[in-house]
């Protein structure tokens, strides 16, 4: 799916992922959630007062899911980064960077969410490459308080949970996924990053 002019290559200049302060949550944006009688019913929204004093963040929250220890398809916040199947693009390529960074807060200090790296290898036909086994992303687990903090994960580490795809050079989709039923977590200031995480506002430095 990414091949040739499949996949657009980002440089350091397009670190930039979202920091809420458009005029609209980004249609980049998507949520799932396994809530009974209308799942997907609880969205992310666009909320005042974000991290390092920025004007807005992202907030995700709701109650009663399925998660998947319990047989549903649970909870998570998902960015496009690269899929525009009118341009025929399907990857980007992020081989100038080390990982993403974001600042993130959850209303109950402990709760975790997984940082999920959808790559053509485990994105299921048609928008990847995947035909069986598919979804096991390569991720990393993180542990919020209930204060803004910045997180960064690197694509080394980030590792699935079972199977052998890694983060490479092309990646899809970014995701952050929660395993409780009950969630409430924001985040902000999200961008890709080389060397040492930025610690200021995404616009700050002109990422």
């Amino acid at each position: 799916m990414c091949s040739g002019a499949g996949t657009r290559i980002l440089t350091l200049a397009n670190a930039r992922v979202d920091d809420f302060e458009d005029a609209v949550l980004s249609p980049a944006w998507s949520t799932f959630n396994d809530v009974l009688p209308t799942p997907n019913a609880f969205k992310m929204i666009k909320e005042t007062a974000g991290a390092v004093g920025t004007a807005n963040f992202g907030h995700y929250a709701g109650t009663g899911a399925k998660t998947p220890a319990m047989g549903g398809f649970g909870v998570g916040a998902t960015y496009n980064m690269a899929i525009d199947k009118v341009a025929g693009i399907y990857c980007v390529d992020i081989s100038a960077f080390d990982g993403v960074t974001f600042w993130a807060r959850a209303v109950t200090t402990g709760s975790k969410v997984t940082v999920n790296f959808v790559v053509p290898e485990t994105n299921a036909a048609p928008d990847g490459d995947c035909v069986s086994g598919c979804f096991l992303h390569p991720l990393k687990e993180i542990t919020l308080t209930a204060q803004w903090a910045q997180y960064a994960v690197t694509f080394a580490e980030a590792l699935p949970i079972s199977g052998t795809a890694r983060v490479q050079n092309r990646l899809q989709i970014i995701g952050w996924l929660t395993p409780d039923s009950n969630w409430d977590f924001s985040v902000d200031e999200i961008r890709l990053y080389k060397g040492i995480p930025p610690t200021g506002p995404v616009r700050g430095d002109g990422g």
